[in-house]
């Protein structure tokens, strides 16, 4: 067989299918550095992707590349970002409010004045379906963090935060399915899962107040529950759950008892699978 005769393979020849598939083993870092200002095809190609961004553990040089070039380059085309909050990049670099196509967001080790700076960002993210806000374990303020997000579509929250969570009372969740609250009263849980979540149906939650009211008219069609409280009796607490969610199917309570024989409190944990 001669050279001639030999079919020659070129990398910019293969089809925009494979690339896809070759492309999901590689981040967008890799993608971009490796093949944009290839050609024409390729650049037009490269900024049609879908891309999913992870911040997490990377070089710096890599994180100034994302910075200086992707962000600017295709912010509408991000759909997934995760990040953790450093050397202040979510207040002078990083711009939440510019990826507006993002459906999953995941932001850990945040800094409590920062997440007041971010939440009002979330307005802009009116396709976000997934949002995960995790803030340092030894940081609080004592003061209450009051959440306005606007988010339509959104379908599970995670808020563990070391501060009281109060929910704005205007904003609606009509597709929030999952949620997970770190520090909530009972009074504020219970107004804000009655009017403004209709399709929840799984709760986490930590609760803060000393106190369950006496007399509950709301009911929720909750089906799985999971509660962390240190200060409500759990004796008091279980009497009223059934009240509230009547359709529950799966019920989790650690909570404070008392032992009648020497007055001490002890942990009691509770679990009922319908």
């Amino acid at each position: 067989m001669s050279l001639n005769s030999i079919k020659i393979s070129k990398f910019e020849l293969i089809p925009n299918e494979l690339l896809l598939e070759i492309f999901e083993y590689l981040s967008p870092y890799d993608i971009f550095q490796s093949f944009y200002f290839l050609n024409k095809r390729y650049n037009k190609f490269l900024l049609s992707l879908h891309l999913r961004i992870d911040l997490i553990n990377i070089w710096k040089k890599n994180f100034d590349y994302y910075n200086y070039f992707l962000f600017s380059l295709v912010p509408h085309r991000i759909i997934s970002f995760r990040c953790e909050d450093i050397f202040d990049r979510l207040i002078y670099q990083i711009h939440l409010s510019d990826f507006i196509s993002l459906k999953y967001l995941t932001i850990s080790n945040l800094n409590i004045e920062n997440l007041q700076f971010i939440i009002p960002q979330l307005n802009y993210l009116q396709k976000l379906i997934y949002l995960n806000l995790q803030t340092r374990s030894n940081t609080t303020t004592g003061d209450k963090i009051i959440f306005r997000g606007q988010l339509p579509l959104i379908q599970t929250c995670i808020l563990n935060t070391n501060e009281q969570i109060i929910f704005h009372d205007d904003h609606s969740y009509p597709n929030l399915q999952d949620l997970t609250i770190n520090q909530c009263t009972i009074e504020d849980l219970l107004s804000f899962l009655h009017i403004y979540t209709p399709q929840l149906q799984h709760l986490t939650v930590t609760l803060i107040d000393r106190n369950i009211l006496n007399s509950i008219d709301v009911t929720h069609h909750l089906q799985s529950l999971i509660i962390n409280t240190h200060t409500i009796s759990f004796h008091r607490l279980a009497k009223q759950l059934f009240v509230v969610f009547p359709y529950l199917q799966r019920l989790n309570i650690t909570a404070t008892g008392i032992d009648y024989t020497n007055g001490n409190f002890f942990t009691l944990k509770f679990s009922f699978l319908y």
